[in-house]
Formats: structure tokens, sequence, C-alpha cells
């Protein structure tokens, strides 16, 4: 009803919604024959938009703010009693480009947040929200952590380098914010990917 649409609209987000346009593209698994080729597309589509006048910043990512919590993955934390794997817990997983953080308006609370260092063949990084600092760090200082998974086959571990403001998803309007990880899309491309644009004055 009317009453819970006001409210909803005065949640505190995490994000700003406000002259932003999002779009995907229909971009075949077929298209790409390696991390690298996906790599390289989408860098291209960003070079191309932010030529474009009136665009501030353009980003690209598995997913974006407010509609899902990306990829959910079992998880541990090098250093802390392994549970078994049957009980590991899971955390929302995004690949994103460096400029999404600022596309959004997404607050980075410590350390620092993905930028074009964080390339293919730099060490696997990590940014994560408060909400899992606090469940899975016991009060230890989340930057320097790392986060092992199992991906494809091989254990790979990410090294947190920085905790970002909570962010929510419709699914959370009132409950707890969830545990998320962000991690650099260079180093976890994915074929199908959104792009979310940022103007200064209203993007249609």
């Amino acid at each position: 009803d009317a009453a819970s649409l006001f409210c909803m609209r005065r949640v505190d987000l995490g994000v700003r919604t406000d002259h932003i346009l999002t779009f995907g593209l229909p971009v075949s698994q077929k298209r790409f024959s390696s991390a690298e080729e996906i790599d390289g597309f989408y860098r291209q589509v960003l070079e191309k938009l932010q030529a474009v006048p009136g665009v501030a910043k353009a980003s690209v990512s598995s997913g974006i703010p407010l509609l899902g919590f990306g990829v959910s993955r079992q998880f541990s934390v090098v250093g802390q009693p392994e549970d078994k794997r049957s009980s590991r817990p899971s955390v929302g997983v995004q690949m994103v480009t460096p400029e999404y953080f600022e596309t959004f308006g997404i607050r980075m609370l410590q350390g620092r947040a993905l930028n074009d260092r964080d390339g293919m063949s730099a060490q696997r990084v990590a940014v994560v929200n408060e909400r899992f600092v606090r469940l899975f760090l016991n009060g230890q200082d989340p930057v320097g952590q790392r986060v092992a998974m199992d991906e494809s086959g091989s254990h790979v571990e990410w090294h947190i380098v920085g905790v970002f403001r909570d962010v929510s998803n419709v699914e959370q309007f009132g409950e707890p914010k969830a545990p998320q990880m962000y991690v650099p899309f260079a180093q976890s491309p994915r074929p199908q990917a959104t792009v979310a644009v940022r103007t200064p004055t209203r993007p249609e």
C-alpha cells in the first residue's frame, strides 16, 4: 500500500538510485573463447560508454544493487577452524569493475575499493560488507584476511582489501543485510553482465 511504499523509500539502501540507467547485453557464451576475451570486450564497452557526452560513470558487473545477492558460494576464512563442508557458510559474490563503487555511490568504510591494478594476473582481491565482517571475522581486522572458495574444481583464495557499507536487496526490506563480497570482474569475468551508467541529468 502507499504507506509501505513510503516506508521503503525511506529505507537506507546503501546506494544511490538517482540518475542511473542499467541494461544487459545479449552476449552469447559462444562469442568468447577465453576469460581474456570477455574482459577485453567489456573494457571496450566501458571505454565507448565513458566517451559519450553526458555519461559521468559507467560500470560492468555480474549483478546490480537491490536486485539480488549475486552467486551464493560456500567459503572458509583462512586460519579459522574448518567446519564440515555441509555446514560451511555462504556469501553472495558479485564480479564488478572498479567504477562500480562510484557509479552506485557505494561507500568504503575501511581499506580500499577495487581498482584498475586488480587485473587478471594480479593477486586475487575482494571487498566485503559490514555484515560479513560482523558474522565471520570474530572482531579481527578484516583487511588482510583471506577467504577460500572452491571454484571450477580449484581452491582459490581472495585477499580482503576493504570493507564497504551494507547494500540492501529487494528480498531484504525489513531484514538484516546479507553477507556480500565483491571481486574484480577482470579476475572472474562472466559473459553475461549488466552495464550501469550514471549521468548528471535524467538518464533517459
